[in-house]
Order: C-alpha cells, then sequence, then structure tokens
C-alpha cells in the first residue's frame, strides 16, 4: 500500500483478464471443493500459463476454465496511488492524469486543457472514445477496467503482462 498499489478483486472472463492484460491470481476449485490460487502468466491462443507453487506450468484453457468460476485478484498501481473513479464533476489530480494519459496514448483522445482538473464534457467524450476502440463498455467514467487499460498501453516494457501485444484482444 506504501507505494501505492491496490488488489482489485473482480468476477470476470478470459475476454476480461485479455483486455486488461496483466497477471491475475486465479481462484480455482477442484472437484473436491478445495480452493486454490494460481497465478495467470499469460495467455496464448487455447493455452494458459499459470505458476502453481512458484512452478511454470501451461495448460488448455479448457482444463482451467473447469475449475475457474471467474474470480480473481490483479495488482495494479492507480494514478497518484488513489483508485478512484472518475466521470463528469471529477476533480483533482487523477483527472490530470487522465487527460494527459490519453493524449500520450493517441493524439485523437486529446482534450485540452491538458493541465486541467476538471473532468468535463470534452473528457468523457475522449474516454467514449477510448472505450469504444477497446471494446470497454462505453459510458465516458474512467473506472478501474478504463483505468487499468490506460496504465497497461502507458507501462514499461518491463511491466509484466499477459501478452506481449499492447492491443486487447478477444
Amino acid at each position: 500500500d506504501s507505494a501505492g498499489y491496490r488488489c482489485l478483486i473482480q468476477r470476470g472472463s478470459w475476454s476480461r483478464l485479455k483486455q486488461l492484460n496483466r497477471p491475475a491470481i486465479l481462484t480455482l476449485t477442484d472437484t473436491d471443493g478445495d480452493v486454490h490460487f494460481v497465478v495467470l502468466t499469460s495467455i496464448e491462443g487455447d493455452q494458459v500459463g499459470l505458476s502453481i507453487g512458484g512452478v511454470a506450468v501451461t495448460h488448455p484453457v479448457d482444463t482451467v476454465s473447469d475449475m475457474w468460476f471467474g474470480q480473481y485478484q490483479m495488482i495494479w498501481q492507480p494514478p497518484n496511488g488513489v483508485l478512484v473513479s472518475l466521470g463528469p464533476g471529477s476533480s483533482g489530480p487523477n483527472v490530470t492524469w487522465l487527460r494527459r494519459s490519453l493524449a500520450a496514448i493517441d493524439p485523437r483522445y486529446r482534450a485540452e486543457p491538458l493541465d486541467s482538473e476538471t473532468y468535463d464534457s470534452v473528457l468523457a467524450q475522449r474516454v467514449r472514445e477510448f472505450q469504444r476502440d477497446n471494446r470497454l463498455d462505453v459510458d465516458g467514467l474512467a473506472g478501474y477496467q478504463t483505468q487499468i487499460i490506460v496504465n497497461t498501453l502507458l507501462a514499461p516494457d518491463s511491466t509484466p503482462r499477459l501478452f506481449l501485444s499492447q492491443l486487447a484482444r478477444n
């Protein structure tokens, strides 16, 4: 927490995990009902890379799907170490981060003035365009999913990802 990292606990799908493109801790339940936690390290085609007790293994997605009911945990670092959904009426440094980040990803998402701390209608429109282009729910609100994808697209190459391409996959 001192480094500003947060743990996101969610329920989702393989498509959502591919979209977020970050390693995650999956909660698996075996046929005896015992719960196991494994780290999802990669997704390539119909195979997933897992770390189980520190041992790297590869399994077919279908095999893991039989034990995974969608629960996952993801560690990420929200802007300025503060996890807050942003939308029209929001203000503060996270709004400035969003403006600058969207402009850095693609000039089409630029919402002037870049140093503004106010979430206005122009920024909401740029967020909707970004969401549409990245196959997110298009609502103009920058919640955790939108922020994680922005964060991933701008992260250094050393940042762990499920696959190398920075484009969201389905």
